[in-house]
């Protein structure tokens, strides 16, 4: 064949593909490549159209306030993986060169999960624990892995994800991969561009990303200062409304700020559309609530593409101009990012429907006052707190946090119990917090009571190891 042939050809073919573009073209591509691909009521037909429809959304600007462009673009992305995932004619190249143009700034790894990646390399796992790691939380990260295997003879891998040599320098990744066998780290400056998602040293930001960058398929991410009670490794099982919706979300605590945004700046989002039943019933959005969600623990299954492209989402609004400029002006950090991002997309989601308790001592009595924040399983059972093991984190020192009563969240708003300061740790950093109410237990009456007495030994037996008294392990403060 002659090269002025081959030459003709291509020119025709070109033309042909901006003529479908343009939208003349359909009939005679169809004769070319055959009907199917061009119907949009077969699937191979409307993976096509999602994909021309995507392409054409390049060409149409968005700015960091525009939230409902984004969210229509991670819309179609879920339905162009579905059909990737579900469709075998439909070809994984096009979603792979549709995200790439759409998010330049990722880069995944080979051993990342991407659920129609029909070459997934052999050594991502169904189900992990992420936690994002920095040379200040690196301790409490320690007492949480120790926990988990030591005490709660958990076996599900971790990873550890940072943000450079200078967020996690050598000496600290040396002490995670000698801890076990089975941690993996992930520097996620490889993986997302610098310059867009300001990783280093990026605090609250880097969780979703972590999660994405991930090889499970199933992610429990968890803070480094988050202390489960419970062993986590049936989760994905054992939570009807994970195995129902793929996601697991816990409420913040029942507290209100006055000068609390969160609410109305949901309600500009949603417009005329309003909240979902999701979001209707719950307290942050009937009572004004400050915050909607804890995410010190948040579980995702990437494997279903509309929780796969939400979390997508959730990154997005993690970007350095994006959380500067909109998400941390109307939210605390990127908690209310993991539901919103499934709520703005109509992507079910789950939340669990006790809001969080409070573990500590007694004042008097019906209200405890400790650090940390309870969360509870589907059964009402305590599974894990958040504010590490340290009376006050935010301070310095090995003092542990003395753990004699837990005060339960209720499912709702009531004037039967009410959350507060304590006055005599008010300032910048004040994180002691008392609950007043009507569900009073002492932990020495729960069934999880040997093993928190034995966590106590295993942190201590790490502070003697571990603790740098030159070291600040105080976390920044919230944004």
């Amino acid at each position: 064949m002659s090269r002025y042939l081959i030459v003709a050809l291509f020119l025709h073919t070109g033309f042909l593909y901006l003529w479908l573009f343009f939208g003349q073209g359909s009939l005679q591509l169809s004769r070319i490549f055959g009907d199917d691909q061009f119907n949009p009521q077969s699937p191979a037909g409307l993976a096509t159209a999602t994909a021309f429809e995507l392409e054409g959304l390049l060409r149409e600007p968005y700015g960091v306030l525009d939230f409902a462009s984004m969210a229509n673009r991670i819309v179609k992305f879920g339905v162009l993986a579905d059909l990737t995932m579900t469709e075998k004619t439909v070809d994984e190249a096009i979603i792979f060169s549709l995200l790439g143009k759409h998010f330049p700034w990722w880069q995944p790894e080979q051993s990342t999960y991407i659920p129609w990646h029909r070459r997934q390399k052999s050594d991502s796992h169904d189900t992990g624990i992420v936690i994002c790691v920095g040379s200040r939380n690196k301790l409490y990260a320690i007492h949480l892995i120790r926990i988990l295997r030591d005490v709660l003879h958990s076996k599900l891998p971790i990873e550890i994800a940072y943000g450079g040599d200078g967020d996690l320098p050598f000496k600290d990744r040396r002490d995670f991969m000698a801890l076990d066998d089975n941690i993996r780290l992930i520097n996620l400056v490889d993986l997302f561009d610098e310059s867009v998602g300001s990783l280093r040293h990026g605090g609250f930001a880097m969780k979703p990303f972590a999660m994405l960058a991930s090889r499970f398929r199933r992610v429990i991410m968890a803070d480094a200062d988050a202390i489960f009670l419970r062993a986590p490794d049936q989760l994905f099982k054992s939570e009807p409304g994970l195995v129902e919706t793929g996601t697991f979300f816990w409420h913040d605590r029942a507290f209100k700020r006055p000068t609390a945004t969160a609410k109305p700046w949901v309600e500009s989002l949603l417009g005329a559309r309003g909240p979902s039943p999701s979001l209707s019933q719950t307290t942050f959005w009937t009572d004004g609530l400050s915050e909607q969600q804890d995410s010190a623990v948040v579980c995702m299954d990437k494997g279903r593409p509309k929780v796969f492209m939400s979390l997508l989402f959730s990154v997005w609004m993690n970007l350095k101009v994006v959380r500067e400029q909109v998400t941390y002006k109307n939210t605390l950090g990127d908690k209310e990012s993991f539901w919103l991002a499934a709520e703005l997309t109509q992507t079910p989601y789950h939340f669990n429907p006790w809001y969080a308790s409070c573990l500590g001592i007694l004042k008097n009595h019906n209200t405890v006052c400790g650090s940390q924040a309870g969360q509870r399983d589907s059964r009402g059972d305590l599974l894990w707190y958040n504010g590490s093991m340290r009376r006050d984190k935010w301070k310095p020192g090995r003092q542990l946090a003395n753990i004699t009563h837990w005060m339960g969240g209720h499912q709702n708003w009531s004037s039967l119990t009410q959350w507060y300061l304590d006055p005599q740790t008010t300032g910048p950093t004040a994180s002691l917090w008392c609950l007043r109410g009507d569900s009073l237990t002492s932990v020495d009456s729960l069934d999880i009571w040997s093993e928190m007495q034995t966590m106590v030994k295993v942190v201590n037996n790490a502070d003697d190891r571990y603790f740098d008294p030159h070291q600040s392990y105080a976390p920044p403060p919230p944004p």
